[in-house]
């Protein structure tokens, strides 16, 4: 069994008496249900993730999925690409929800991203610190400190297009439950950032 989805605690999170072989992975594609329709995007800076195993059904899997153009990374340590990609769509989300989950509208809201591009760059150095491996190379790159500018106008331009849409603020509105939870895990997880902090802390009413 493959367990795709959001799961910052990855295999700790897996029932020890389940029966048979459980692998973890990520589905490299966003999108909204509308009118029982699933529209979605594949996402090109996050090929579907697969762990890395020699198991041959993963292997038929991956081949399934590539070959129906969907692009398949392997990853060594899932559990930890897992909780760095928990904490990085907990910003993202949080930073919606502080826009009405409105993209164009954080995209115009510069404080905001400027925060919300801190958090990240705070939540990773967190995990980091904790000795979680498994953090995505672009992800690295993208929220190092001296690339904070260049990671708000990225995220900007990015919730302009219908990415913004398809692959964040959809998923923020219809899963706000999921989203707050993985909030919660990051706050209770990581105390070392005041910018993740303060951009989880609810706002006032």
């Amino acid at each position: 069994m493959v367990f795709f989805g959001n799961n910052p605690a990855g295999r700790a999170a897996i029932p020890g008496d389940m029966p048979g072989d459980a692998y973890l992975g990520f589905p490299g594609v966003g999108g909204v249900m509308a009118d029982g329709t699933a529209d979605y995007v594949r996402i090109r800076q996050q090929p579907t993730a697969l762990q890395q195993s020699a198991d041959s059904r993963l292997a038929a899997l991956e081949s399934a999925l590539s070959g129906r153009g969907f692009a398949v990374q392997r990853v060594a340590d899932m559990d930890g690409w897992l909780a760095y990609h928990a904490a990085f769509v907990a910003c993202v989300a949080a930073a919606l929800y502080r826009c009405g989950t409105d993209p164009v509208r954080l995209a115009a809201d510069r404080p905001v991203l400027s925060l919300m591009c801190q958090a990240i760059t705070g939540a990773f150095a967190g995990l980091r610190g904790q000795g979680t491996a498994g953090l995505p190379r672009n992800l690295a790159v993208l929220h190092s400190p001296l690339l904070e500018p260049v990671a708000v106008r990225y995220w900007a331009r990015t919730m302009r297009s219908p990415t913004g849409e398809l692959c964040f603020a959809g998923h923020s509105r219809h899963a706000e439950a999921e989203m707050r939870a993985l909030g919660d895990d990051m706050a209770a997880r990581i105390t070392s950032s005041p910018a993740l902090t303060q951009l989880l802390r609810p706002l006032a009413a």
